[in-house]
């Protein structure tokens, strides 16, 4: 109730008709003449509060990072700090963007889950943790921006490309000397396995030869030696004398 006492009177109930058409709250605005409730956003599928007793707990949740390699950001949060409220906006925007990426956004309230953020060392919100493969790979404390979160992924999604490179470029390199290895082997048995066919071609004509029969010439008559048809010839010359 509003007393009316002359000019300040006035002045109060303008300042108060001003204040009430001009408040806004987190998550509601209040205007003169009634309240205006905001409708929450919608989450994307890929964040999730996390809440052990109605669902995997969080080891099981990193094992499954473990075994799909995705990227888990853990992001600790408190609902009545202000930083944490920008942040969880920003993690939303990241959801969106990488909805299609193997990527998943778990908010963890530390006044829920006390026990988790002692062992995580959770001292400033907001946290981040980022997990990838299982294992935990960023660690940042504030609500960073959009574009920053953008590239602090980029870069985790790219960790260990590198070293996938470099450990797959000389088992490269060995398996093409075992491709050229191999090649020379057959190249070297197929040239033993052609001689070896031409000797072993060769040995069979030659056993092949030996095994033929021989064939017999006809001889003629020997030289200086006179054959019956020259004795017949000198008898015919000495009837005729």
């Amino acid at each position: 109730m509003v007393a009316l006492c002359g000019t300040r009177s006035v002045v109060l109930l303008g300042s108060a008709l001003l204040l009430s058409s001009t408040y806004i709250s987190e998550g509601s605005a209040f205007f003169f003449g009634g309240e205006q409730k905001k409708e929450p956003r919608r989450l994307p599928p890929n964040v999730r509060i996390y809440n052990k007793s109605n669902g995997a707990s969080f080891d099981e949740m990193i094992e499954n990072n473990k075994k799909d390699g995705g990227i888990l950001i853990v992001d600790f949060f408190a609902e009545w700090c202000r930083p944490c409220r920008q942040f969880k906006a920003t993690l939303t925007d990241v959801a969106e963007r990488y909805l299609r990426d193997n990527l998943l956004i778990l908010q963890v309230d530390i006044e829920q889950e006390e026990d988790l953020a002692a062992t995580h060392k959770v001292s400033m919100l907001p946290t981040m943790i980022i997990f990838k493969g299982g294992e935990p790979v960023k660690r940042m404390s504030g609500a960073a921006g959009f574009e920053d979160m953008v590239q602090l992924i980029d870069e985790v999604k790219n960790m260990g490309k590198e070293a996938t490179e470099a450990v797959s470029e000389p088992a490269k390199q060995q398996k093409t000397e075992e491709v050229i290895e191999k090649t020379e082997t057959q190249q070297t048995e197929a040239e033993m396995q052609s001689i070896e066919e031409v000797i072993e071609k060769t040995e069979t004509q030659q056993t092949e030869a030996k095994k033929a029969p021989k064939v017999k010439t006809a001889k003629g008559p020997k030289p200086g030696k006179k054959g019956q048809h020259g004795k017949k010839t000198k008898n015919v010359k000495k009837q005729n004398k």
